[in-house]
């Protein structure tokens, strides 16, 4: 009798550190799901692992009050950065004239249902990609990389998880890749014919590139 192998697909979701890794998920059809809490923030690895370490909503709640509103548009969307944070910025959720008042508690309640949104799937889903963009790669971001994974080993216990950076500038030969860690440089998926100068970087072969990282 031949036995049955159970083949895991795995639920991708984007960790930062800005829009391009949500922006190209759902275009190639790997995140149909919901918007999640770092789809469309400026952000860090730091803050990742402090938001797993947020106990519930409630704490949540009193972090995203502290917001500091800037007076630059950024493609002309009010930019808001929550100072409760190492680094959270919005630069895709409001509209360029705001009440701030209004603003502040729609993007409150906004941001905790996408905290609770992220952490059943950091917390039930049996097998999770957490993709990660970043420039470029040195030992202070490496430290921080290793606090996330053993946040997330922790959280996880035995549920299946890695961590696939997307880094944008080609480094040296040394090998990241550690367990539950892997590293891709978009530098190796340049496509020739195309130019791009946006946060979307098209110019790169994002298909070819989340089709490895699911593999």
């Amino acid at each position: 009798m031949k036995s049955l192998i159970n083949i895991m697909i795995p639920t991708f979701v984007s960790i930062g550190n800005s829009c391009v890794i949500a922006h190209q998920l759902k275009k190639h059809k790997y995140q149909t799901k919901c918007t999640n809490f770092f789809d469309w923030l400026v952000s860090s690895v730091k803050t990742v692992t402090q938001l797993l370490r947020v106990r519930d909503s409630q704490e949540l709640k009193q972090k995203l009050i502290n917001l500091e509103f800037e007076e630059k548009l950024f493609e002309g969307h009010k930019v808001v950065i929550c100072k409760s944070f190492d680094c959270m910025k919005s630069v895709h959720d409001l509209p360029p004239i705001v009440n701030y008042s209004v603003v502040q508690e729609h993007f409150v309640n906004k941001y905790v249902r996408r905290y609770e949104r992220f952490m059943d799937i950091v917390c039930r889903d049996e097998y999770v990609i957490f993709v990660l963009f970043v420039n470029s790669i040195d030992d202070t971001l490496l430290v921080e990389l290793k606090e996330l994974i053993l946040k997330l080993c922790l959280i996880r216990k035995t549920h299946t998880f890695h961590v696939s950076v997307i880094c944008k500038l080609k480094q040296s030969k040394k090998n990241f890749n550690k367990k539950n860690l892997k590293i891709f440089y978009l530098e190796d998926y340049k496509i020739p014919s195309v130019t791009n100068h946006t946060w979307t970087l098209e110019q790169f072969d994002w298909k070819d590139i989340l089709s490895r990282i699911a593999s």
